[in-house]
């Protein structure tokens, strides 16, 4: 059973009326603001400044209210799973990605929160599409008619606190792409990671992951999932793209292992060199 938060990274890539269109930095600042408009009623307001958004780099990002949360959960059952309980949801805005970063507390087997993740996910394309809609009615003459707006596409990405259910070869690790992928964890420990790819979501099982590794996985979906979707005009994902994401990932991230291991021996050696030359001395 997980005891621990759940993320949930909800990735959309904004579709625009011609993809090779290069927009002018004062356009996405213009899409930007609207996009911050058309979330107002949910952003928490800063303290400093009423509105006002957190910088964070290239990045603007919004926490949300509970009236988000509400929004984005309702209708989905409870029953005897349990209830889909958030803790906290932040979204970010870049050119022509967004992303909800959602952190759950949710305690049960992960086969009970898909469907609720579904769930989630649907209401949050429902309020995205909304906020498009706006975005595209107030700008008017503001941005190019080849910068306009015609959709988006999206994919969740979930990292899970525990192990694929089951055992080999009656596993998770079985009902969908699986590999295995590594990074330095806390404290120097090597940590070794589970993914899962399938056409729903991408699920990550761990112990803890750092921060780079998670990015690495998120640019890799955008490259090979979402942009994918993008020049295709295509709202679903076929059974191509996920194989070339998982070949691409394979070929990629998993040899993080060997440069791990050899910076991990480079370590060793470091240290044990410097207390042959302290004993030396002595």
């Amino acid at each position: 059973m997980n005891n621990t938060q759940t993320e949930i990274y909800l990735l959309y890539l904004l579709w625009f009326c011609d993809e090779r269109v290069v927009l002018k930095e004062e356009e996405l600042r213009a899409i930007g603001d609207e996009i911050q408009e058309g979330m107002k009623s949910y952003i928490i307001e800063s303290k400093e400044k009423k509105g006002a958004k957190e910088k964070k780099g290239a990045w603007e990002t919004y926490k949300l209210k509970k009236e988000f949360v509400q929004k984005i959960i309702e209708n989905e059952s409870s029953g005897s799973s349990g209830s889909l309980t958030i803790k906290s949801a932040e979204m970010g805005y870049y050119h022509y990605r967004i992303i909800f970063k959602i952190i759950s507390d949710f305690k049960g087997e992960f086969r009970d929160l898909r469907e609720k993740i579904d769930k989630l996910k649907e209401n949050c394309d429902k309020e995205v599409l909304r906020t498009i809609r706006e975005v595209n009615t107030k700008l008017g003459e503001r941005i190019r008619p080849e910068g306009k707006i015609v959709g988006y596409c999206s994919y969740p990405l979930i990292i899970w606190k525990g192990k694929p259910a089951g055992k080999f070869p009656f596993s998770d690790d079985t009902t969908a792409m699986s590999f295995d992928i590594f990074d330095v964890g806390l404290r120097w420990i090597l940590q070794q990671h589970t993914v899962r790819i399938s056409r729903p979501r991408m699920v990550v099982y761990t112990k803890g992951m750092s921060d780079k590794l998670k990015r690495d996985i998120i640019n890799a979906i955008y490259q090979h999932i979402l942009y994918e979707m993008e020049m295709r005009m295509e709202g679903t994902i076929d059974e191509m793209l996920l194989t070339e994401l998982w070949s691409r990932m394979i070929d990629t991230l998993p040899r993080m292992r060997s440069e791990l291991y050899l910076l991990l021996f480079t370590l060793i050696l470091v240290v044990l060199t410097f207390i042959l030359i302290v004993l030396g001395l002595l």
